[in-house]
């Protein structure tokens, strides 16, 4: 049996996808919805909450955001942990290098797997991770090593939790970011594979949040394993090609940090007293020049 967990803003997650898991999992399986429409949890809580009452196998995290296209995708998931004793977390897409600097999988340009997010006008959809083109893979159910595998739908054995092998880090971290990382690198790290498998189709109804808030929690991840990095599966890579990815997500990094310093400051600015004052104070001056504008127009 799946035991598919999701952290919910609502009390329930809706009937359009209670439906659409039901006719397209084909296997056996139980929901269990994290009521978090009380902002009580962070992912890592709610997901550890997930893990205890869960009483599937396997067990399947994932957003409410997310359709599946697939049929008999369960039966497929259950079918490959049977087969692959070693197979940890697997994911639809995800990343095959991690460099030794704060960052996320998708910032190295090593990208792999599949997602909808967006229909093109044949009706087809698009291979995209977070607005980049990315390799496909095109053997159905194949597995291929990657360091991390997006957490918008990911799955593992109920027994890695059960034995302590991995765990949802809430002492590290407090937020709705980097679960997905650092759950894949304590898998890699107690020696089992993270994948990425093709073959099951997922539209994806939002992109990512790349906030000042993700800075700070992928700050964190490299805190607690920079000893490890960088990582590297599923393909071959030079020392030189390492340095040079590194380099670029680097200055990338340097820029989203600025952007993000720039909105919070614009914000900031936009919530304080003396701004809502002042838009107070100017009402009339902009009803006076709406006023002037008319007339000459007249």
């Amino acid at each position: 049996m799946i035991s598919i967990i999701i952290c919910s803003r609502k009390a329930d997650i809706s009937d359009e996808l209670k439906t659409n898991i039901a006719t397209t999992i084909g296997c056996e399986y139980e929901l269990c919805v994290i009521d978090n429409s009380s902002n009580e949890y962070n992912i890592f809580t709610a997901y550890n909450e997930g893990v205890l009452r869960a009483k599937g196998d396997v067990l399947c995290f994932m957003h409410e955001d997310i359709v599946f296209h697939s049929s008999e995708w369960g039966s497929v998931v259950s079918e490959i942990y049977k087969r692959e004793k070693k197979l940890g977390v697997i994911g639809v897409i995800g990343g095959q290098f991690l460099p030794k600097t704060p960052t996320s999988y998708w910032e190295g340009g090593c990208g792999l797997g599949q997602i909808i997010q967006g229909i093109t006008k044949q009706g087809q959809y698009r291979t995209f991770l977070n607005g980049r083109k990315i390799e496909t893979l095109d053997a159905t159910y194949a597995l291929v090593d990657v360091v991390a595998v997006d957490g918008l739908w990911m799955c593992a054995p109920r027994w890695l939790f059960e034995e302590g092998i991995i765990r949802w880090d809430c002492d590290t971290f407090d937020n709705f970011h980097c679960y997905d990382m650092d759950i894949c690198i304590q898998t890699i790290q107690a020696g089992y594979r993270v994948a990425v498998v093709g073959g099951v189709v997922i539209e994806h109804q939002s992109y990512g949040n790349t906030d000042t808030n993700y800075c700070k929690q992928s700050q964190k991840l490299f805190d607690k394993w920079k000893d490890e990095l960088p990582l590297v599966r599923g393909r071959e890579m030079s020392e030189q090609e390492i340095e040079e990815r590194t380099r670029m997500v680097t200055q990338m990094r340097s820029y989203l940090v600025m952007y993000n310093a720039t909105q919070d400051r614009c914000n900031n600015m936009l919530r304080s007293k003396a701004y809502r004052i002042g838009k107070f104070l100017l009402k009339p001056f902009i009803w006076l020049k709406r006023c002037k504008v008319y007339s000459v127009r007249k």
